[in-house]
């Protein structure tokens, strides 16, 4: 019997049927995942501003004290990225505010922060595996740990510091304050 077009089609389609489903399965993620990564912000009070803040914005979109007002939220949630696009846009709109000027200047320190935290870090890294008995630099890296949010080597170093001198109450307090 001749293989037809017919034949031929009701053959492979069921041998391609999970490629169709597979395609539309894609198709499902890509588009509830552009829904999903809408920005939020974790901080229920801050999500409130957030929100109203952005209706403002929708309203008035050249309006850069509103610009400016989103910026500082962004920066409250140490999304440092996002508030400078902010700045950005808002000096766009009034180029000579020195207010937002300063505040760009401020987001840029705020910017730097973390390259010189991890500067220090390799500094009491090096002091702490040159005398790994010196209490003192140990609690001063689970101090720095916790202010780029690494969890695992702040606890680490506090269990160093709390090791060599378990009566060391800045590190007990230290840990009642984080946990």
């Amino acid at each position: 019997m001749p293989l037809t077009y017919g034949r031929w089609l009701a053959k492979n389609f069921v041998k391609r049927a999970w490629l169709k489903y597979l395609l539309v399965s894609l198709l499902f993620i890509i588009v509830v995942g552009t829904f999903a990564l809408q920005p939020k912000i974790p901080n229920d009070p801050l999500q409130k501003e957030f929100e109203q803040t952005r209706k403002e914005l929708s309203q008035n979109p050249t309006n850069p004290k509103l610009h400016l007002g989103l910026a500082r939220i962004y920066e409250k949630a140490n999304d440092l990225g996002k508030a400078k696009e902010e700045i950005f846009i808002a000096l766009q709109y009034s180029p000579q505010d020195k207010l937002i000027q300063e505040n760009l200047k401020e987001i840029k320190k705020l910017g730097q922060k973390p390259q010189e935290i991890r500067a220090e870090i390799a500094k009491w890294e090096g002091v702490a595996s040159l005398y790994p008995n010196y209490r003192d630099a140990w609690f001063r890296l689970s101090i720095l740990y916790w202010q780029i949010f690494d969890e695992k080597k702040t606890e680490s170093a506090l269990e160093k510091v709390l090791e060599l001198d378990p009566n060391f109450e800045p590190a007990e307090n230290f840990r009642k304050l984080i946990n």
